[in-house]
């Protein structure tokens, strides 16, 4: 298609779409989908969409953009990618290029606390300047980002439509309202307390659409910058960063872009920043925490805990530099609570320090050559078991190994192998001839099916329960691929036989009217190029086929 709308600035492709369909009369959600995907089955996504190099073949020349291209300036992809990296960046853009899915469970979209837009949304201001600068209006970008309430360019309130951002019709492309009385909007939010703070949430969450992806893989920590502003894991640490949060955000914020349960705090997930990531966070957690983290600016810690210990310091012990102080603290006199308080640690960490075991000496210690005997004669005593087994069996002695000696534990080898318990092997070849033989068996019943149903891949291993089987094993059933790819008809094949079997069921094929054949055969001739003239052609001619066979084989 070479004459398309040129998509404007921060316009989603979902409402470049939508403009094509409403400039060129579309009434049907599905007939625009096969000249620009050539696939009338595409879902209408709005954030990130599919089948991306399927339309860039065909709009190429029109806009002149890469598949990359509309999945950095027309989806929410760089919003979503941002703080996952550029690994997993590369993985949601090749999914998004072909026919993938599920790339909201990938990303945590439906998972994130924000609350995502259940209806588009459109700003007063930015809907006046689009429809003054290009003559009508169209979806931002930077209006649908989850969380989000107020524009990023005028930080007045955005208003929520009532075109519905997940549609029902799985194909329908709706453009933005040209007038608004028929828009029945809705703010997202009344007067907020810090509108100011909403607009820089605003203006960061936009700016990610055009960043790139950070270069490393690792997940962005906020302890530390927490921790220069009072905010540690102690007890009651959590509600402080909580109330300051309310103080310097305002409640009603809080409460109109997290997703609230009933009877939970909506800023229950900041309990989570406070400790070492684990997991990726939803992109808005993290703009909303920058945000504050330059809005609270850092706090003077408190000078009488200066002197007090960070968490606990484990292995120090076997410190070189603190065993000599200990020692000579020890010769001089010093009881072992006085060498803690002197050296910060606990009492027990004190007595180590002052003992000369062995283990310090860089040996081993007696309790620890006992524990490796009694692993070796376990395992000696059960020589086919490996050492998932043998720790089921004494799971005290390996918590000590994996402990204090989990580089003598790792290089254990048991005394005899572990019995191997032969699987059997499939036949694939067998199970090829036997469900080659299936799918002509179930082609064969749904062409005898009334009324009519289309023999479709889908519906052939939908019925045998062999859809999973195909996907993951195609490699290895090449006849029951070629088979599938005999029996199956095509769309235009499934009209063809329809209007055959109406033609064969009236006496005199040739008196009926072409009307009548695709009224009883229900197929709609508009939507045909040619109004269905070639598709009832070979129809009549396959029905007369079958009628002078019929004569011969009764003469004969």
């Amino acid at each position: 298609m070479r004459v398309l709308p040129r998509p404007y600035p921060d316009e989603l492709l979902y409402s470049v779409i939508a403009r094509t369909a409403y400039h060129y009369g579309y009434w049907s959600p599905t007939q625009l989908l096969l000249p620009l995907f050539g696939n009338r089955a595409v879902i209408a996504v709005p954030d990130l969409p599919s089948n991306l190099a399927a339309l860039t073949e065909r709009t190429f020349d029109a806009w002149g953009l890469s598949a990359e291209d509309i999945a950095a300036r027309h989806t929410l992809l760089g919003y979503y990618t941002y703080f996952q990296g550029q690994k997993v960046r590369q993985a949601v853009l090749a999914s998004m290029c072909e026919r993938g899915g599920f790339n909201q469970v990938r990303l945590g979209v439906c998972a994130g606390s924000a609350l995502s837009p259940k209806r588009f949304r459109l700003c007063l201001q930015c809907y006046e300047e689009d429809r003054a600068r290009y003559g009508e209006a169209y979806w931002h970008r930077s209006h649908q980002l989850p969380g989000v309430l107020v524009c990023d360019g005028h930080g007045v309130v955005l208003q929520e439509t009532n075109v519905a951002f997940r549609p029902a019709g799985r194909h329908e492309y709706v453009a933005a309202p040209q007038d608004l009385a028929h828009a029945h909007l809705h703010a997202l939010a009344g007067t907020l307390q810090r509108s100011e703070f909403a607009q820089r949430i605003a203006m960061r969450s936009a700016l990610l659409l055009q960043l790139a992806p950070r270069s490393t893989d690792a997940l962005p920590d906020y302890t530390g910058a927490l921790a220069s502003r009072g905010f540690t894991r102690k007890k009651g640490s959590a509600d402080r960063l909580r109330e300051t949060v309310r103080r310097c955000c305002g409640v009603d914020l809080a409460e109109a872009s997290f997703r609230t349960e009933k009877g939970r705090d909506p800023l229950q997930w900041l309990e989570e920043v406070l400790r070492r990531p684990r997991r990726a966070m939803h992109p808005y957690r993290h703009v909303f925490m920058e945000v504050f983290l330059e809005e609270c600016g850092e706090i003077e810690q408190d000078p009488l805990e200066d002197d007090r210990p960070v968490g606990r310091r484990w292995g120090l012990c076997r410190d070189p530099s603190l065993r000599h102080e200990a020692a000579l603290m020890a010769r001089q006199g010093f009881t072992t609570h006085a060498i803690a308080q002197a050296l910060d640690v606990d009492w027990k960490t004190a007595k180590r320090l002052v003992d000369p075991t062995e283990a310090h000496a860089g040996g081993v210690t007696r309790v620890e050559s006992a524990d490796r005997e009694a692993w070796t004669r376990l395992a000696n005593e059960h020589p086919g078991l490996g050492k998932k087994r043998l720790r089921q069996m004494q799971p005290a002695l390996y918590a000590r190994l994996y402990r204090h000696d989990p580089a003598w534990l790792r290089e254990f080898r048991a005394g005899g192998p572990a019995a191997s318990q032969s699987r059997p092997r499939v036949d694939w070849p067998a199970r090829d001839a036997r469900l080659c033989g299936l799918v002509r068996e179930q082609a064969r019943a749904i062409r005898e099916q009334v009324p009519l149903r289309r023999v479709s891949r889908r519906h052939i291993l939908g019925c045998l329960d062999a859809t999973a089987l195909v996907a993951h094993r195609a490699d290895k059933l090449p006849r029951t691929m070629e088979v599938l790819g005999e029996v199956c008809e095509s769309v235009e094949a499934f009209q063809v036989r329809r209007l055959a079997r109406v033609l064969a069921e009236h006496a005199d094929a040739a008196a009926i009217t072409s009307s009548k054949a695709f009224w009883e055969a229900r197929i709609d001739p508009s939507r045909l190029a040619d109004g269905g003239c070639a598709l009832l052609a070979i129809a009549r001619a396959r029905v007369e086929l079958s009628r002078i066979q019929g004569d011969t084989n009764d003469g004969d």
